[in-house]
């Protein structure tokens, strides 16, 4: 049974390739006509093959431009807009804290200090972003500096320490410890 499997492979092998081998020549003739009558007959294959697209490559075509518009139409995270919600929001808490500050400070003065006033000039003006932001999608979706993002990770760890001590302990240790020279 094996042995007939085996054959029938081996004879669809050899048909393959006496298809693959092209069209048969006489042995009389000379070998530059019969190369150059195969070069014009491979051309006119070309040809007719290159007539036009196909129902089906113009479907894919059409599928294809579909979904690059929906890809550059509806990105899936648009950093800039999340970029400009965080400075808002940050923008939003200073000016709380500020009128905090101001309410404050009218009740005990009624200048500002020059601190203030320094504070009010060194903040950066019309910046789509000042400094460098941070993402972490497996603690939260917030955009956030450096050093909030430090103690975000902290407590994260240390919610997680009761559900799995060894892993948790050793991140604690690499990734809360500021003085690595210790």
């Amino acid at each position: 049974m094996a042995e007939r499997i085996k054959k029938f492979f081996q004879k669809k092998k050899t048909d393959a390739k006496f298809k693959m081998a092209g069209p048969g020549h006489k042995l009389s003739e000379s070998t530059i006509s019969s190369q150059s009558s195969n070069v014009q007959c491979s051309k006119k294959e070309v040809r007719m093959i290159r007539s036009g697209l196909s129902e089906e490559s113009k479907v894919a075509a059409e599928a294809a431009l579909s979904r690059l518009q929906q890809k550059r139409e509806n990105p899936s995270f648009n950093t800039s807009l999340a970029a400009i919600q965080a400075q808002v929001k940050r923008e939003l808490e200073n000016e709380q804290a500020n009128q905090m500050a101001a309410a404050s400070a009218s009740k005990s003065t009624s200048a500002p200090s020059e601190h203030q006033k320094r504070e009010i000039e060194d903040l950066p003006r019309n910046y789509a972003a000042s400094g460098v932001y941070f993402k972490c999608p497996l603690i939260s979706n917030d955009i956030l500096p450096r050093d909030e993002w430090k103690k975000n990770i902290k407590t994260f760890l240390y919610e997680q320490l009761e559900e799995e001590r060894g892993l948790t302990a050793c991140l604690i240790i690499q990734s809360c410890n500021n003085n690595r020279e210790k």
